[in-house]
């Protein structure tokens, strides 16, 4: 999911079952300078 709010800048939400994925993606995200920028939500 991703919402621009007021003050216009992108945020993501990730939200996953298992935290493996995200951090195996992470050096993607890390080389593309957005992790500032994701807000990773591990599921129950």
């Amino acid at each position: 999911m991703a919402t621009a709010p007021e003050g216009g800048k992108l945020i993501i939400i990730a939200i996953d079952l298992d935290r493996d994925a995200y951090e195996m993606e992470f050096p993607i995200i890390k080389k593309a300078n957005i992790e500032h920028k994701i807000n990773f939500i591990q599921s129950s």
